[in-house]
């Protein structure tokens, strides 16, 4: 989301775990900019004050607004929304594993890889949010295509031949499967998430739509291996072409007459809008009179969240704490900086991409 946000992490190693304090400072401009302007202004701006999954954003913008007005859906529009979505999630899962990832696994970044992928799925991006797709009831003027010709040049290095015989893994030889091996050697065993956290568990991510695949399953119960095998098993669908796994929360819901909800699953899991508008309605001119936006990180990085109860299941072991918290920061995935603290000392990492 925004570059303003940081999030500020601690870590203090304990007899066997860690305590940990979790702490989001991030300005909410969106949630004030908008009240009073016209739905117009606000879906024409949205996408301008992100910039990472700020297709998401917009599409989640547009339908909340929609189901506010009970605008009817063009099939054609909603297909290009579902592509220009997809395509940006994709791109934010290969920039995670061929660049953000592989410093902690000891693995050398894959810029070249990621690099020819984006170009093409820039390519169908620019396509999908063509003419008013952005825009109430709007109208896709050409068709959405998916460029798996064009990505398929990375199934081979990202994921080999399926060596394993029976689909449980990547071919121990790809990039994937040395990441996995990595993250093995770091891992330990996934904690009983509280139940008390339900807004994480309402979170999504890859981790939740990737829970049945055989990789996943193969790294059960473990901290990082199932997240990263959740994370490659996505990466492996959507550049086969199966956008719809994006799309198993996706909802469009009229709450009464001018307050509308849409929920949009991205990379990192469910965005939430929900935006009440002003009466009379008199649809792109109506005054926007609240807008909620919960998006994943905000569930997952809540201080008692799923982060912070992860983050507290790692081993005290002081030669490799940071390095294991780490990789499980960048796995939950926020999407915008963080500031990890271990004892007296400081590690910043931005979230630079876009």
């Amino acid at each position: 989301m925004s570059r303003a946000g940081r999030l500020h992490i601690a870590l203090t190693p304990a007899a066997v775990r860690c305590q940990v304090q979790v702490h989001a400072h991030w300005p909410r401009p969106a949630q004030r900019l908008f009240i009073g302007k016209p739905v117009d202004y606000m879906l024409a701006t949205v996408p301008l004050l992100f910039n990472i999954c700020r297709g998401a954003q917009g599409v989640a913008a547009v339908r909340a607004v929609e189901a506010a007005l009970n605008v009817t859906r063009r099939p054609a529009t909603e297909v290009a929304r579902d592509t220009w979505v997809a395509a940006e999630a994709l791109h934010e899962h290969l920039w995670k594993l061929l660049v953000d990832l592989t410093a902690g696994l000891g693995i050398a970044r894959q810029e070249r890889l990621l690099a020819a992928a984006a170009q093409a799925l820039q390519s169908t991006i620019d396509r999908s949010r063509n003419g008013e797709c952005g825009r109430l009831g709007g109208r896709a003027t050409a068709a959405a295509k998916w460029p798996q010709a064009a990505l398929a040049s990375l199934r081979r290095p990202l994921f080999g031949d399926d060596a394993s015989g029976d689909g449980t893994a990547p071919c121990p030889r790809s990039l994937a499967g040395k990441m996995l091996r990595a993250a093995a050697s770091l891992d330990w065993p996934t904690p009983q998430i509280a139940a008390t956290s339900q807004a994480s568990a309402d979170a999504g991510g890859p981790l939740q739509r990737m829970a049945a695949h055989p990789w996943v399953a193969r790294s059960r119960g473990k901290a990082l291996s199932e997240r990263l095998a959740a994370l490659l098993a996505e990466t492996e669908q959507l550049l086969a072409g199966r956008i719809d796994v994006l799309q198993g929360q996706k909802a469009r819901v009229n709450l009464a007459l001018g307050a509308g909800l849409a929920v949009v699953e991205t990379a990192r899991g469910r965005l939430r809008y929900r935006i009440d508008l002003r009466r009379p309605l008199r649809a792109g001119d109506t005054p926007v009179a609240g807008l909620d936006i919960c998006a994943p990180t905000d569930a997952n990085f809540r201080p008692q969240g799923s982060a912070a109860q992860l983050l507290a299941s790692v081993p005290a072991e002081r030669q490799r704490l940071r390095a294991r918290a780490d990789l499980l920061i960048k796995l939950v995935d926020p999407c915008i900086g963080y500031q990890l603290r271990i004892d007296a000392g400081v590690q910043t990492k931005e979230a630079c991409h876009a």
